[in-house]
């Protein structure tokens, strides 16, 4: 007889008041009633970690059957760092200021959501995140000082962040999320810079879910969130089929060292780069604080294969290709002649880096000047492909220090309005064994406009999110950027 068994038997014999006879009788036969299958169900549930309803101890066809190929929950092995704070770095203390200053709310969150099918367990989902957090240390952070430096102090565990909500429909679900979401992360000073939340919808036997995994800036980037939601899945997975993950932390604090380290040999030169790449630099021709808007196009299939042919016969990637329309686009849009954007860049990460949620990505300042009409693109496509690869040469610098070293004369005027991003690898991808579907949730832009682009099926998604004093949205930025795409592929 096993542990487990040895352990069901004991607990029958308490709920039934008498010896269970045998674990091959159903528990139906055994006597028990629907009460003691609710409490049984419980027990059996705390025990082992897994997600056991009432319904299904009735219809077990034996005892037994409740805990064969449940395993003994192992100790955890939590390999905590060699220090339980680590001071901000440059790109988080850039983000925390910027959330001060800005009041508060939800300009500076990652919002990850998906619509999720009526399979979902709940509790199962809440257990993958424990493991989440006991895997990547900043989850387990709260913001702390030690002396004068400002960083997160990691607690060995932290409770639940998964927070449960209800709505009648789907409609109203999606405004209850909408809602929730809103709360600023850095309101509470005691709690992780993260959360969870799932609103169930619907009548029983037809409920559905949505599913929103909320990080603050300073905690993931789009690299990271790739790290978290595929571990995420591990997770939820092995506690599905019974399993109990062993759950090793990563080493956060060495990874951010080294960076450290990188970021100070970078420095004296890319300074200097920066310096005189971005000289007498014009102020953004767009500024914030209007009515958030959301916009989307989508480049259709065959102008996205056409796209990525001129990248490979141009030697570049479809990142500057997609970046060279759009400076196109914006210069046509605004009339400016002198333009930056401001490009996230994800450095490789290998070794002890590649499984390390922290945002170790940085944001480069590419600048364009243009003719008056715009000039050439197979020109302009040349100059942007140059301005971005000598960006990654020098970008080790962190945005934030780049600001510092520009901005003075300036008086903390922003180096750029606009934030464009491609990620080649699309959205960061959830796979729980459910039917799911990802979700845009729009929150508020941290720029006066965000351009986020990505590859889905063979097209090509564009949305733009922006706050602009006028209201008007970027619905004309985007269909100049599409035409521009057509333009540049039909002149190849």
């Amino acid at each position: 007889m096993t542990d487990a068994e040895s352990w069901l038997v004991g607990t029958c014999d308490e709920i039934l008041g008498r010896r269970v006879p045998s674990l091959l009788l159903s528990p139906i036969e055994a006597g028990m009633n629907s009460v003691m299958a609710v409490r049984l169900a419980a027990l059996v549930s705390t025990r082992f970690d897994v997600d056991l309803n009432p319904a299904a101890v009735l219809r077990a066809p034996s005892l037994v059957s409740l805990v064969e190929g449940v395993l003994p929950r192992p100790p955890r092995q939590l390999d905590l760092p060699e220090t339980d704070f680590v001071a901000l770095s440059d790109m988080q203390m850039a983000f925390y200021v910027a959330d001060e200053l800005s009041g508060g709310g939800n300009a500076f969150h990652c919002p990850l959501a998906w619509k999720l099918g009526a399979s979902l367990s709940p509790r199962t989902l809440d257990l993958a995140l424990r493991d989440l957090a006991a895997r990547h240390p900043l989850l387990r952070g709260t913001l702390s000082f030690e002396g004068d430096d400002l960083g997160f102090r990691m607690a060995e565990k932290t409770g639940s962040r998964l927070v449960r909500l209800r709505a009648a429909d789907e409609r109203s679900a999606l405004a209850r999320l909408r809602e929730a979401i809103e709360e600023p992360l850095l309101a509470d000073p005691d709690a992780p810079l993260w959360k969870a939340f799932l609103c169930t919808y619907g009548e029983a036997g037809e409920e559905g879910h949505f599913f929103v995994l909320m990080n603050h800036h300073m905690l993931v980037d789009w690299v990271s969130a790739q790290v978290l939601l595929r571990d995420l899945s591990e997770f939820y997975t092995r506690r599905e089929s019974g399993e109990y993950p062993l759950v090793t932390a990563t080493p956060l604090v060495r990874v951010l060292q080294e960076r450290r380290r990188r970021d100070g040999e970078a420095r004296h030169d890319s300074t200097a780069y920066w310096a005189e790449k971005l000289e007498a630099l014009p102020e953004p021709p767009l500024k914030g604080g209007g009515p958030h808007r959301h916009d989307e196009i989508r480049l259709p299939a065959a102008l996205t294969e056409r796209l990525r042919r001129i990248a490979l016969r141009q030697q570049c990637t479809l990142h500057s290709v997609l970046l060279s329309c759009f400076m196109a686009a914006y210069h046509a849009w605004t009339g400016e002649d002198d333009l930056v954007v401001g490009v996230s860049y994800a450095f490789p990460r290998s070794g002890l880096s590649s499984n390390v949620c922290a945002p170790l990505m940085n944001t480069l300042c590419i600048r364009t000047r243009l003719p008056p009409r715009g000039g050439d693109p197979a020109a302009l496509l040349h100059n942007v492909a140059e301005q971005v690869l000598d960006g990654i040469l020098h970008g080790e610098l962190p945005v934030a220090k780049v600001a510092a070293a520009v901005t003075p004369a300036r008086r903390g005027s922003p180096l750029f309005g606009v934030s464009f991003s491609y990620q080649e690898n699309g959205a960061p991808a959830l796979s729980l064994g459910v039917r799911s579907e990802p979700l845009l949730l729009p929150v508020r832009s941290m720029f006066p406009v965000v351009i986020a682009a990505e590859p889905r099926n063979d097209e090509i998604h564009v949305s733009a999110t922006s706050c602009l004093p006028s209201g008007q949205g970027c619905g004309a930025l985007l269909s100049r950027f599409a035409g521009f795409c057509e333009g540049l592929s039909g002149s190849r």
